[in-house]
């Protein structure tokens, strides 16, 4: 117990000192009284731009973009290197202290996908502006205040949570839900909440792109025309090995009637299972993006995902099974927002008994009240409106 404390201890002290040397380098850095016409990128999830960056290389053309990323979104940020963007790596070395802090003091704007602990001790200039541009249109999960966890971590921990969130001056949202979300979560004030819809989304209703993008997948793989896809896509955990769906099961049960595939999330490490050679888990399709596989899931299996919010946008007729195997330690350990009972827009399975039952019983479905609800705003024109903001804040 004691050298747990002990350890504790200096986890805490290397987190205060690397926030401590944050603040100061970033008070110390010269320029900052005025900020430059910059907008800085911080990415941390693949594609959650979908499309954004380029126009904002292509719209605003006075303003320079310079994308900071995570090491799971290099392969993106190569390409956007080839495209004129600026990047550079977030991972934590003499360069992060020497470079990107100064340069992100240097931006007008900084358009975050998620929670950056560096954020709540970079000071930066008055007319600087922080965008919470959320990886998700939607939350089952509970985070920030909501997330069970936080009232567990120390004062330190909780003092460096609040220091970030107060850091966002705006949060982009889809829908008046998830800025209610925004608001209990991050303490978010209802005037900071800007209704403009996920930029993101705008390709799940660019009808021409999806029958483009799903005439090629058939054209790869013509015998997805003779069955239905199963898509099983869980969310992010840290002690993840195993898939926690029996395949053997579901191909016995499905095998003559739906093809199976299995994406990962895009924090996940490793493969979720070792690749085997069956007709039924066509796992080949893993290799496409997950925008590009849900206009073809006739099943979605997910968890604690956002991943419905966007099903719904491009199947407003499918089918969403929630499998929650480990609901208790999940609802106890992080917490299930209080009112998805009443917007539930699938069936909530915990066994693979149950799972292979609701397969089983699956009916024709309508997700327009849903959509409704969360996707609001969602309406195919976001990115248009986010530009617009963009260049209103650069002025």
């Amino acid at each position: 117990m004691k050298t747990r404390r002990l350890a504790n201890c200096f986890v805490q002290v290397q987190k205060e000192l690397f926030m401590g040397i944050i603040r100061i380098l970033s008070l110390l850095y010269p320029s900052k009284k005025k900020a430059q016409n910059k907008i800085a990128y911080l990415m941390s999830f693949p594609r959650n731009d979908n499309g954004l960056i380029l126009k904002i290389v292509e719209e605003l053309e006075d303003t320079k973009l310079i994308l900071f990323y995570e090491k799971n979104c290099q392969t993106e940020a190569q390409f956007f290197s080839t495209k004129g963007v600026e990047i550079h790596s977030l991972e934590r070395s003499f360069y992060f202290f020497r470079v990107v802090i100064f340069k992100l003091c240097q931006s007008k704007i900084i358009i975050c996908d998620n929670y950056y602990a560096f954020l709540g001790a970079l000071q930066l200039a008055k007319k600087s502006k922080v965008l919470q541009l959320w990886h998700a249109n939607g939350a089952i999960k509970c985070f920030g205040w909501e997330d069970k966890q936080t009232s567990q971590r120390t004062k330190l921990d909780q003092r460096r949570f609040s220091n970030v969130y107060h850091r966002f001056d705006d949060y982009i949202v889809g829908s008046k839900k998830m800025g209610a979300v925004f608001q209990r979560s991050y303490g978010a004030k209802a005037t900071q909440i800007k209704y403009l819809g996920y930029p993101r989304t705008d390709l799940f209703l660019d009808q021409k792109q999806l029958a483009l993008t799903k005439k090629t997948i058939y054209a790869k793989h013509p015998r997805l025309k003779y069955k239905k896809l199963m898509l099983y896509a869980p969310t992010y955990r840290l002690t993840e090995q195993q898939v926690p769906i029996n395949i053997t099961q579901l191909e016995e049960a499905f095998g003559d009637e739906y093809f199976l595939v299995i994406k990962a999330h895009p924090h996940t490490v490793q493969s979720l299972v070792e690749p085997v050679n069956k007709d039924f888990y066509y796992q080949a399709l893993a290799e496409y993006k997950m925008e590009e596989l849900l206009p073809m899931v006739d099943c979605l299996i997910t968890d604690y995902s956002s991943l419905p919010f966007d099903y719904s946008l491009v199947r407003p007729t499918g089918n969403i099974i929630f499998y929650w195997y480990d609901y208790i330690v999940q609802k106890n350990k992080i917490g299930i927002q209080t009112d998805f009972d009443e917007w539930n827009p699938g069936t909530v399975v915990f066994t693979m008994d149950e799972l292979i039952a609701a397969i089983h019983q699956i009916q024709p479905n309508d997700l327009a009240q849903f959509n409704q609800e969360w996707n609001e705003y969602n309406d195919g024109h976001s990115t248009k409106r986010m530009i617009a903001y963009l260049k209103k804040l650069v002025k």
